[in-house]
């Protein structure tokens, strides 16, 4: 007696199927939609609070920070290869470590993108708010709600050449920026009076208690 090996395979139900998405993106535009979701221009909201109560270490926190975000690009990069497969930390928790605390990742992910664009609506509206004031905050904020809605609807190829076109444009605002802040330490002594200076990674009276320490008028 014969088995039909074809008929068994289609109709049994495949196992170990995971959910894949589908790769219609290549590198460069996944590598741009990465850099708009940090939004590289976001390091300016805070700059002047954090140098004021960091006596100007600014660098040296972000430094920190660089070294800290690299080891988990670089636990990204090895859990991918190890899981090729949608969900991110979702899955690399839910295989690796624990089903229910995937489960309580995933859902702080989610969350993660659920706000994160809520608060960059707000910053932006008010940002403009008070640079343009004849236009209501309210309005900067249905203004930017609307577009950023649109634009995914439109879909993820649509998306990744806007994102090209925004992130090419805050590159720009960046090199225009850093060429005016030369500039200005060049030519008035700003700060240290020089465009490198170690003092901006480490400073003798600096304790952690002046990090959480309010500056004092």
């Amino acid at each position: 007696m014969s088995i039909n090996t074809k008929s068994v395979a289609k109709n049994t139900p495949a196992k170990n199927n995971s959910a894949h998405l589908k790769r219609s993106l290549t590198l460069f535009p996944l590598l741009i939609l990465g850099l708009s979701y940090m939004i590289p221009t976001a390091v300016f909201s805070p700059y002047g609070i954090v140098a004021v109560i960091t006596h100007g270490r600014v660098p040296a926190a972000y430094l920190t920070a660089l070294i800290m975000v690299a080891f988990t690009a670089y636990s990204y990069g090895r859990m991918i290869k190890a899981y090729p497969s949608s969900g991110s930390a979702y899955t690399y928790t839910q295989r690796t470590i624990n089903p229910h605390l995937g489960f309580l990742v995933g859902w702080a992910v989610m969350l993660d993108y659920l706000f994160l664009p809520m608060l960059n609506v707000l910053a932006s509206s008010i940002f403009l708010s008070a640079a343009i004031p004849f236009i209501p905050f309210w309005l900067w904020v249905i203004l930017f709600t609307v577009s950023v809605t649109v634009v995914n609807i439109l879909g993820i190829q649509v998306n990744a050449k806007i994102s090209t076109c925004l992130i090419l444009y805050l590159f720009l605002f960046v090199a225009i920026f850093i060429c005016v802040a030369d500039y200005q330490v060049m030519t008035r002594h700003i700060g240290t009076g020089s465009l490198f200076s170690m003092e901006s990674f480490y400073y003798l009276h600096l304790s952690l208690f002046l990090l959480y320490k309010a500056p004092q008028s």
